[in-house]
């Protein structure tokens, strides 16, 4: 039969075996006007007044949105939420982009991500944050669980503080969405390195679905609810990227409302493990880089097999991710991975996903597929290089004819599962 993989921004369609199991979210169709259905929540917020109600013509408005590596709508989002904010002089309201510790984005990204007639009314008020740049950032303290507080300046000194976005299941955060705008979003580096240390994301409710007792999650929401966001608005999308539901109010209370809509898309139980599963990370912008790309392997992770095999699709048209690289290339296994990583006081930029993919490296075996990483770097982050992947298949399938096969055309997605539970799905 043939599947077709989201890879970068064309897919790719691949020849595999009968008998294997495609694994999917369920399909819900997008909402028939999206327009509609983004002033509707707006008009009946969950745990807030209305947006209108909250703004006077002087205030001053920060929207927070997401950046060029999630698919997050901004630019059907925003003009329906510029709407409600037709009271405010427009030199007040400004765009502040959640790069975390990403790479900034460029104003043809902008473009992209915004729409050009959004990038073009605002200008120079798109503001990329800067996490390393601590006179960008204000000092809030430190957290219950000792996480020193650095927030974006731009956003703590607004009156309106507006954060958007998609929720999606998280690999160690559970979902995605809602504080994540804020934390790691518009967070300082000091901050994010702090929460998303080692015993954090060894932590056994630090993983898809689980909100409930998960260390990072409770972290980020206290300290998104320190900076006293005014307003949110989330979706959720379908494999078309089309948006499927809508939620704004309250941070944490609207927040739920989506996530228990998406746990319920989301969530695909299935009989059994595999000896082989091919996963995607849901291509362009998600497999962007291989850094982001572990999402994808994190959900095929759990319907893996000890010892089986993993089959990663992602183009990576951006490379492996910089600091991410550095770390993966530092040690020549991913038992040594590990063990530079839980060393007492060792850190290091993105070495929190370098840690969930090392755990995956100790279990089993990985390949990858990518048309922009040559195979000397595949190797150095610990991946055999594979250029076609229904002989890879056949190999296999000739030293073990009884292998069974799982394919997630849609990487992350999907939170695939066979125990009675995934964290507190």
């Amino acid at each position: 039969m043939f599947v077709q993989l989201a890879y970068g921004k064309d897919g790719m369609e691949v020849e595999l075996p009968d008998h294997a199991v495609i694994v999917e979210p369920k399909y819900v169709r997008g909402v028939t006007d999206e327009k509609q259905a983004l002033r509707a929540s707006l008009q009946a917020p969950i745990g807030t007044v209305r947006l209108a109600e909250m703004v006077k013509p002087d205030s001053k408005v920060v929207i927070v949105v997401s950046d060029i590596t999630r698919p997050a709508p901004s630019d059907r989002i925003l003009p329906v939420l510029l709407e409600q904010l037709e009271t405010v002089k427009q030199e007040n309201i400004r765009i502040v982009n959640a790069l975390g510790l990403h790479r900034p984005n460029t104003r043809e990204e902008f473009v992209h991500m915004l729409g050009q007639e959004i990038v073009d009314a605002f200008g120079d008020r798109i503001i990329n944050h800067n996490a390393n740049d601590k006179a960008e950032l204000v000092y809030l303290g430190e957290s219950s669980r000792g996480t020193p507080m650095w927030i974006n300046r731009t956003y703590m000194e607004a009156d309106i503080k507006i954060v958007t976005g998609f929720i999606e299941p998280h690999f160690f955060a559970g979902f995605s969405g809602g504080r994540k705008s804020v934390f790691p979003g518009i967070a300082g580096a000091d901050t994010i390195t702090k929460n998303h240390n080692a015993v954090h994301i060894d932590h056994q409710l630090a993983c898809y679905g689980s909100l409930e007792g998960n260390p990072i999650h409770e972290d980020m929401l206290e300290i998104a609810r320190k900076t006293n966001p005014s307003f949110m608005i989330n979706v959720a999308l379908n494999n078309d990227h089309e948006i499927t539901g809508v939620w704004s109010g309250d941070i944490e209370l609207a927040h739920a409302a989506g996530v228990a809509f998406v746990k319920e898309t989301a969530m695909q139980k299935l009989p059994h493990h595999f000896d082989i599963v091919i996963t995607t990370n849901s291509g362009y912008p998600l497999d962007i880089n291989l850094y982001q790309s572990v999402k994808g392997m994190a959900a095929a992770q759990l319907i893996l097999k000890p010892k089986g095999t993993m089959i990663v699709v992602a183009e990576c048209s951006e490379g492996v991710g910089d600091a991410f690289f550095e770390v993966l290339k530092s040690r020549s296994s991913g038992k040594a991975l590990l063990e530079m990583i839980r060393t007492p006081g060792w850190s290091a930029p993105d070495q929190w996903t370098a840690q969930v993919l090392a755990r995956m490296l100790v279990a089993h075996e990985l390949y990858l597929y990518s048309d922009h990483l040559c195979e000397e770097d595949i190797r150095r982050c610990h991946f055999s290089p594979v250029k076609n992947i229904e002989l890879l298949v056949q190999d296999i399938l000739r030293r073990n004819p009884l292998a069974t096969i799982a394919v997630i055309p849609h990487g992350p997605m999907t939170i695939p599962y066979v125990e009675s539970r995934v964290g507190n799905l």
